[in-house]
Formats: C-alpha cells, sequence, structure tokens
C-alpha cells in the first residue's frame, strides 16, 4: 500500500515509511525519519528578540511575558540587554535633567553613536552621572538659538570628555591566609586586609571654558 510524504509528497511503500501518530490518532508518513527530523529542525526555528538571528526554539532562552513567549539566544543575552535597557532609561533622564525639555534625543544619539550601543552605554551614563554638574555649568554660560543647537554644543563636549573617560576601578578584598600558618592558633577568625579604594586616574584635559571656546 501507497501513501504520501508529508514532506515532499512523494508516494512511498507503507511498511518501509517513517509513520507518526499525532494526538488525534492519525498517522503520517515520511520518507525517513531523518527527513522529518531535519524538516522539524528547520520548522523549529524563532527569532531572537535581542540580535533577531534564527534560533532552535528548544534551547533557546524563553520568557513568557504579556501572554506570549519571547525568546533569546542564552539568558546571559537577556540580562545584559536589560542592563543596557536601564542604563539608557537613565542616560534619558540625565539628558533632561542637562539640557533640560525638550531633549533632542536623535540628535544626540547620532552624534554619539559610538557610545549609543550596549557597551559603550554604561559608560555614557557613569560619565554624565560624574560630570553633569560641570556640563551644566558650561551650557549655561553660552546663549543658544534652539535646542538643537544646545545639543550639538553639549555633544562637542561630552564626546571629548567620553574620548578620555575611564571607569572607576573596583575595590579588591584580599583574604589574609589561614590562621593555620600562624604560631597562635588560639584566634581562628579570617583576616580581612583593608584595601585602598583606586582613585580614578587624573587626565589632563581643556576645562570647559576652554572646551567651550572651541564650540
Amino acid at each position: 500500500m501507497l501513501v504520501t510524504c508529508q514532506i515532499c509528497k512523494k508516494k512511498i511503500d507503507q511498511d518501509s515509511a517513517y509513520k507518526r501518530t499525532i494526538p488525534s490518532g492519525a498517522n503520517k508518513y515520511y520518507c525517513s525519519e531523518e527527513e522529518y527530523l531535519e524538516h522539524k529542525s528547520k520548522h523549529n526555528l524563532v527569532s531572537c528578540q535581542i540580535c533577531k538571528k534564527k534560533i532552535d526554539k528548544m534551547t533557546a532562552y524563553r520568557l513568557f511575558t504579556a501572554g506570549k513567549n519571547q525568546y533569546f539566544c542564552n539568558k546571559q543575552e537577556y540580562i545584559e540587554h536589560q542592563r543596557y535597557l536601564e542604563d539608557k532609561d537613565t542616560v534619558g533622564h540625565l539628558l533632561e535633567e542637562i539640557i533640560d525639555f525638550p531633549c533632542p534625543y536623535g540628535t544626540i544619539a547620532q552624534r554619539l553613536a559610538k557610545w549609543y550601543n550596549p557597551k559603550g552605554m554604561n559608560l555614557l551614563k557613569n560619565y554624565l552621572q560624574d560630570n553633569k554638574i560641570e556640563i551644566g555649568q558650561a551650557l549655561a554660560k553660552k546663549s543658544f538659538a534652539n535646542q538643537s543647537q544646545k545639543a550639538a554644543y553639549f555633544c562637542g563636549i561630552a564626546g571629548n570628555g567620553l574620548n578620555h573617560y575611564q571607569l572607576p576601578v573596583e575595590p579588591i578584598i584580599k583574604v589574609a591566609a589561614s590562621s593555620d600558618n600562624f604560631a597562635d592558633d588560639d584566634n581562628d577568625d579570617v583576616l580581612l586586609e583593608p584595601i585602598k579604594t583606586p582613585k580614578r586616574k587624573k587626565l589632563q584635559r581643556r576645562s570647559m571654558d576652554e572646551l567651550g571656546d572651541l564650540f
């Protein structure tokens, strides 16, 4: 008896065909198990919500939100993207604080495109947090015809500062050797050596007034 392959529609012998029984009880036939598995893998792909890459639905990191499934390449990618969105949101609030509303985000994102990405957004956020007062004072000394002109001036200052800015180094806590190495074994407490927090490198750069004269 001949049956039809569900994939290639070829007529095949029922006894030699690969059979799958679906929940309704009906039988589906395929030329071979390999053909079926290959077809299933190709049609079991989903798009990563972040990078849009096609990934296997079975191995993807899945979240159920707003009544539907969302898929990501892996959990780490999802976590890093969430941090990027949080940093971007913080940058938006800082820009409104420094430049005032309405803030031309498009102009700023275009001029500072080097940092408007998952890797650079955290640096931009920290730079603005550390320098918002100084930048605000520099902007206050100038007059602008509109917000776009003010944003362009701001980007000149920020771009120069970001090229020299370094994130603060996290302090490292060293654990002293075990008390077993000492003659006095009465004190079993683990000793923590106080470590000085590294100071941010002092960069030789132009003052805000000097930068202002360039624009």
